[in-house]
């Protein structure tokens, strides 16, 4: 059993999450409106399986909501937390969480590590409480499996989630792609309060003329070969 006082405490995790304003996170890491997306499931509103109402629902910026959870969790009086993250993490993005969370009385102790340090420590949860982590694009919105699944982590899963109902539901999820168990695991998530994604910066990608149609995987990544050129395209691309 974790001894973190996260753990064992849904009224705490959700006040946290509550607390968390998301789209200033957005802001502070230096991107806008226009330029990121607030993220409402660990995935974002781009990926396949997003579903639009999920906006409303997705644990909104709620401060006094969150000081309402507070008083469940036992925690009226404060609360400290281990916080995880790497030293290259945006300093705008980490202290508007940092500051979110000192508003509803949880006090973090910062636990900042270069990447290679943070990729042994944050597999072993029995160090942190919480943690920020940058996580790579997805097809579809809760392909969580590198990072909820259980292997590999000291407590036997990200956030101590040694929940095997929550594992079927993302095996099951992954397996079909269907929208019925994507929604079943978001709201299997969002019941458990296990955490959530904050934003995600968009891909800007420059073509040059003579390309008609530009079509891009769910990864953001070119699928060049299934775009449409001119017939007369030339290459501008500079060799030596």
């Amino acid at each position: 059993e974790s001894d973190s006082v996260v753990a064992n405490n849904l009224p705490l995790r959700q006040a946290m999450l509550y607390a968390i304003d998301r789209e200033s996170c957005l802001l502070a890491a230096g991107f806008d409106l226009n330029s990121g997306w607030v993220c409402y499931d660990i995935g974002t509103p781009l990926m396949a399986g997003f579903q639009e109402e999920w906006k409303e629902t997705w644990f909104p910026y709620d401060p006094d909501k969150a000081k309402s959870l507070m008083k469940d969790a036992g925690c009226e009086k404060g609360v400290k937390v281990r916080f995880h993250y790497t030293s290259g993490m945006n300093a705008g993005m980490v202290a508007v969480v940092t500051e979110c969370l000192a508003a509803i009385g949880v006090e973090v102790e910062p636990l900042a590590y270069d990447q290679a340090l943070y990729n042994t420590y944050k597999y072993d949860s029995s160090i942190w409480d919480i943690e920020l982590d940058n996580k790579g694009g997805y097809s579809l919105i809760d392909d969580l499996f590198n990072l909820f699944w259980p292997a590999g982590y000291t407590n036997g899963g990200c956030c101590f989630c040694k929940d095997q109902h929550f594992y079927d539901l993302i095996e099951k999820a992954a397996e079909t792609g269907d929208q019925a168990d994507l929604n079943a695991l978001h709201d299997y998530m969002q019941e458990i309060a296990i955490g959530t994604g904050l934003y995600s910066g968009a891909t800007i990608q420059v073509v040059q003329d003579g390309i008609i149609k530009v079509i891009w995987n769910n990864y953001m990544q070119p699928m060049i070969n299934a775009w449409t050129f001119a017939e007369d395209f030339t290459s501008n691309v500079i060799t030596d």
